[in-house]
């Protein structure tokens, strides 16, 4: 019985010693679901009820890693939630360390009818933070970017809620032709002229002689002036997807380093009028998680897949070490494509 035990014994001080849980992820698997510290907001979805101006569409995102020997699907559930076809709430709920696909659980609505509210209530909030935006809180800018939010879906047998992360965002349709030379972070001007972030930072690194610090890595750290007044969407592209005329956005924020950059929630993504997102980029959540179930075959044999230890361990041998595809996706504005969308 000596052996294994001196077996597990080095085999756990290799684990804290060399292995590390990805940046911002928590050992539960997720960023801030399942948290204590966290004080959440549910929101009740009940398609069989739903007010006549409020349309809903499931998306489902599909990130495919070209792992051994067959490929790591990554799955996101986007569930937009579209008033009077102009506002639109995003509910992107989001796969683990524990699983690749989003997951829920049965839950009891009278346990947190204090916390709940309505899809009516829900667009009164959104509203009322359009209006009051941009907002300083505490010292910090609301950029109407949530991580706080639970989407409660109501199915035959019961309700439901998300237990792994769900990130949550307010948007707006705006058609102003007029030219918007400080771009707002929630509105979808489809009018506005047209900037590429390739266009952006090529004029950026003409400034400065570097990318700016909406790409994030280990050297620009330092504030990036033109988001003095708060973040920027910037539309690039006007796209004809699946035969519908579709928009592609980007965010223009500061990255940090060293601290979660939840609020920045979609770094990019594809805006279908009637619909909402149906293709996003998530650079401060999928970056790491996609590292981690890319690295995950390559973890010590004894460690059992599931366990607590298995999330420990986390390759530190970055993703590509010949060249920078993360760049090349922020510069081709690259985005998780959908694999369906569902009217509900």
């Amino acid at each position: 019985m000596k052996k294994p035990q001196l077996i597990i014994l080095f085999f756990c001080f290799y684990i804290n010693a060399f292995g590390q849980t990805p940046g911002g992820f928590k050992l539960t698997g997720t960023m801030f679901r399942n948290s204590n510290t966290v004080g959440y907001r549910y929101v009740l979805l009940d398609v069989s009820k739903l007010p006549i101006d409020v349309v809903v569409h499931k998306v489902t995102l599909k990130r495919s890693l070209s792992t051994y020997p067959k490929p790591t699907d990554l799955t996101i559930e986007v569930y937009n939630i579209l008033f009077n076809q102009k506002d639109l709430a995003v509910f992107s709920v989001m796969p683990s360390l524990f699983s690749k696909n989003p997951t829920w659980k049965k839950i009891n609505i009278d346990t947190i009818s204090n916390s709940m509210i309505s899809i009516t209530q829900l667009h009164t909030l959104m509203q009322s933070k359009f209006v009051t935006y941009p907002l300083k809180e505490k010292g910090r800018l609301d950029r109407l970017k949530y991580y706080n939010y639970i989407l409660i879906f109501k199915k035959d047998d019961g309700y439901y809620c998300n237990t792994t992360d769900c990130f949550t965002e307010f948007l707006t349709i705006d058609d102003n032709e007029k030219e918007v030379v400080m771009p707002t972070g929630f509105k979808l001007n489809l009018k506005a002229k047209m900037l590429s972030i390739a266009e952006y930072e090529s004029d950026y690194r003409r400034r400065h002689g570097e990318y700016s610090s909406n790409f994030f890595n280990d050297k620009n750290s330092y504030f990036n002036d033109d988001v003095k007044d708060g973040p920027r969407l910037n539309l690039s592209y006007v796209i004809e997807y699946q035969n519908k005329k579709s928009y592609k956005f980007w965010l223009l924020d500061q990255f940090y380093r060293n601290n979660i950059n939840a609020e920045r929630g979609m770094d990019r993504f594809i805006f279908q009028p009637g619909v909402g997102i149906i293709g996003a980029a998530y650079e401060f959540f999928m970056r790491d998680l996609a590292n981690y179930w890319y690295h995950l075959p390559q973890a010590p044999n004894k460690i059992i897949k599931g366990s607590v230890e298995d999330k420990k361990y986390y390759n530190l041998t970055p993703y590509f070490s010949e060249y920078d595809p993360i760049l090349l996706d922020y510069l081709n504005e690259d985005v998780i494509k959908y694999l369906s969308i569902e009217k509900l």
